[in-house]
C-alpha cells in the first residue's frame, strides 16, 4: 500500500463493496485485487471473503420466464454447445446459461423471482435513481428536473401496434386505442397516454424510433436502480 491507499483506509468509514457504514463492532479489512495486488478500499470482513469475481455475465430480465424465456431459447440453441437450463416446469424456466466461445458466458436470470411486481409497481418505491440520473445528466449538463421526473416511471409503450419496422418512422404518436395490450387485455388509462405525450414532447421525440429508444434506455435504468435499492446481488 502507498501512502495515498493508507490514507484513504484510515480515513474512510464505508465499505467500498456494500457501500454500507462500518458499525463499531464490524470489523474492517484492506480489500486487494488478487490478480495485481493492489488495494481496491476498506471492506467489511464477510464483503471481502464473498467478493470474487464471476465467471460469467448476469443478464437480468423482468418476468423472464413469463415470456421472453422462450424466444431467447429458441435464438440461442441454433448450435450443438450446452445450453444449461433451471426450469421451473417443461416452459417456464427460472434461469438458463449460455456459452459463447471459450470465454463468454451469459446467464439469464429472471429479477421477478426476487421481486413478484411489475416494474411499474417497484419504480414508485424507490428511494434512489442514481443510475437514471447519472446516465441522463452525463448526456446533458443542464438536464431540467421536470424531465427527470417524467422518466423515473415506468414508460408507456404501444407494444401490440409496434408490429413492423415501417412504423418506427412515424413521426407522431399513436392513439391512445393503439396502447391497446392484448397480453393483458386491457387500455391504458388517460393518464398514462397523457404522460407519453409529455414524455414526446418534452424530450423533443421526432418519431417512434426515438421514442422506443428513450423507453428502453429508461426500462434498463430503472431496474438497475430497483436492484440497487433492494441490495440484490447476482
Amino acid at each position: 500500500m502507498i501512502d495515498f491507499d493508507k490514507k484513504h483506509y484510515n480515513q474512510t468509514n464505508k465499505c467500498f463493496i456494500c457501500e454500507q457504514k462500518f458499525l463499531p463492532d464490524d470489523k474492517k479489512v484492506k480489500d486487494h485485487c488478487h490478480l495485481t495486488g493492489k488495494y481496491r478500499g476498506p471492506a467489511h470482513e464477510a464483503c471481502n471473503l464473498s467478493y470474487k469475481i464471476p465467471n460469467f455475465i448476469p443478464v437480468i430480465i423482468h418476468n423472464l420466464s413469463g415470456y421472453d424465456a422462450r424466444l431467447f431459447i429458441k435464438e440461442i440453441g441454433f448450435d450443438e454447445s450446452r445450453l444449461d437450463v433451471i426450469p421451473n416446469n417443461e416452459e417456464k424456466y427460472i434461469s438458463f446459461s449460455k456459452k459463447f466461445g471459450n470465454y463468454l458466458k451469459l446467464r439469464f436470470i429472471d429479477s421477478f423471482k426476487f421481486m413478484s411486481f411489475s416494474i411499474d409497481k417497484l419504480s414508485k418505491n424507490l428511494r434512489s435513481t442514481k443510475n437514471l440520473k447519472s446516465v441522463f445528466k452525463e448526456t446533458a449538463k443542464h438536464f431540467p428536473e421536470d424531465q427527470l421526473d417524467l422518466i423515473t416511471r415506468k414508460g408507456v409503450y404501444p407494444y401490440d401496434y409496434m408490429d413492423c419496422e415501417e412504423k418506427y418512422k412515424e413521426t407522431e404518436l399513436p392513439p391512445k386505442e393503439a396502447f391497446y395490450n392484448r397480453l393483458n387485455e386491457c387500455d391504458i388509462s388517460d393518464e398514462d397516454y397523457k404522460h407519453a405525450q409529455n414524455v414526446w414532447k418534452s424530450f423533443n421525440i421526432n418519431n417512434l424510433r426515438e421514442y422506443s429508444e428513450l423507453y428502453v434506455k429508461t426500462d434498463v435504468l430503472i431496474l438497475a436502480d430497483i436492484l440497487k435499492n433492494l441490495e440484490m446481488f447476482v
